[in-house]
């Protein structure tokens, strides 16, 4: 269960790296606060705030409360659907794909 997030403005991104478990208190804190520090550093004005759809995840609680802090535009996004999203852009891939997805987390 590990956590990172990333911040996107036109057609880039500046990804941050994993903060492990957020269910340890020590790393919730320092997940939220360098979201926030990223935000104040990059001046980049979240307009739409992306988490995993699963209600229980502290990441998915975060995003909730921070989408409507900052006024933005909350989109729940299914776990597996992200991983497989992410190797098709990663891979710039343009026609169809059937992706698979086995990472342990249900």
């Amino acid at each position: 269960m590990k956590s990172a997030f990333a911040l996107a403005k036109g057609g880039e991104a500046i990804l941050y790296d994993g903060f492990g478990d957020l269910g340890d208190l020590a790393n919730l804190e320092e997940y939220e606060g360098e979201v926030r520090r990223a935000i104040k550093t990059t001046g980049i004005k979240p307009e739409v705030v992306a988490c995993d759809m699963h209600p229980g995840y502290f990441s998915t609680r975060f995003a909730e409360g921070f989408s409507e802090a900052v006024k933005g535009r909350l989109y729940r996004v299914q776990h597996h659907e992200a991983h497989v999203s992410s190797a098709i852009i990663d891979n710039k891939l343009k026609k169809d794909v059937i992706g698979v997805a086995f990472d342990g987390t249900g």
